[in-house]
């Protein structure tokens, strides 16, 4: 069986398991690096991967070059933990008879949270080279604003709309977070304040020039 064939149903498992589409790129980076690295040997069947094979695989990441460049330790330690999630994969649902990266070594540095990432005085005064005179300009400020309160990621912030945010119970909901996952943050009082004020001058004004469709957007 070659290596490849089951790497669909891999994918279809972390889909179904909530993984993110960033995080389904970085699975397909993966298991294109492993297959260059097997066809340099050249090996093509899952019987023919053994224990060594894999062993030999760190070796080859760290002499490995990309653009010119070596791959850093933390890259190297989620190349070879992909693989040996792959294959605890194939051999947990009896599609390999035995498991080769079962006692493949793999390091991974645990993240820290840094706190105070952005100081407030270093976000006040990159808002304030922002240029706020265009309608869409005011808008990205307070995209800006609100991403940064919430610790948000790009993706996040372009999916909040309008039905999102819950004056009421002061609530903002957050689709498709990390993960796939929906999630619910408190409505903070000064952002409250911003979306309040935005809401009824600047957005009234970008709804009349924006195509239909709009007036669920933020």
């Amino acid at each position: 069986v070659p290596v490849e064939a089951y790497f669909g149903e891999y994918l279809k498992w972390r889909t179904a398991a909530a993984a993110a589409a960033g995080t389904l790129k970085h699975y397909r980076i993966c298991f294109k690096l492993f297959r260059t690295y097997l066809h340099a040997l050249p090996l093509t069947y899952l019987s023919e991967i053994t224990p060594q094979v894999l062993e030999n695989f760190g070796a080859w990441l760290h002499e490995y070059r990309r653009r010119g460049l070596p791959l850093c330790a933390e890259v190297i330690s989620r190349r070879l933990f992909f693989v040996k999630q792959y294959f605890a994969f194939l051999f947990e649902r009896g599609l390999v008879v035995k498991n080769p990266a079962a006692l493949l070594r793999v390091k991974l540095r645990r993240r820290e949270i840094t706190q105070n990432l952005l100081p407030h005085e270093t976000m006040h005064a990159c808002l304030s080279t922002l240029p706020a005179k265009l309608l869409h300009q005011k808008r990205n400020r307070v995209l800006l604003i609100f991403a940064y309160a919430y610790g948000l990621r790009i993706s996040e912030v372009r999916r909040i709309k309008v039905s999102d945010i819950d004056f009421e119970n002061r609530l903002v909901g957050v689709r498709e977070s990390k993960g796939g996952k929906d999630r619910t943050l408190p409505l903070i009082k000064s952002i409250e304040d911003l979306l309040h004020h935005y809401l009824k001058t600047t957005r009234k004004k970008i709804i009349r020039t924006w195509p239909h469709g709009a007036e669920e957007e933020i």
